[in-house]
């Protein structure tokens, strides 16, 4: 039974970790598309796209945060049943 709990646990630390990934990716692209807004002449649009974007790279940062930590949860889990 703890062998079932311990292979479910590390197949969702797999998943999350996928998961984890692509936030992290994703994070990082439009911090990238943010930053290259600010390289040309400053219109009302590129600013007003700078700001969305500048408001999606923080819910990322935080989502991408958020998602490491519940990795860490996981793995202390599967510690915390191996003992």
């Amino acid at each position: 039974m703890a062998d079932q709990a311990a292979e479910r646990i590390k197949e969702q630390i797999k998943y999350e970790t996928e998961v984890f990934r692509a936030a992290l990716l994703i994070t990082v692209a439009t911090i990238g598309g943010t930053l290259s807004l600010f390289l040309g002449t400053l219109t009302p649009l590129r600013t007003v796209l700078a700001g969305a974007g500048i408001v999606v790279s923080i819910v990322g940062v935080v989502s991408v945060w958020r998602q490491d930590r519940i990795i860490r949860a996981l793995i202390a889990r599967i510690e915390e049943n191996t003992k």
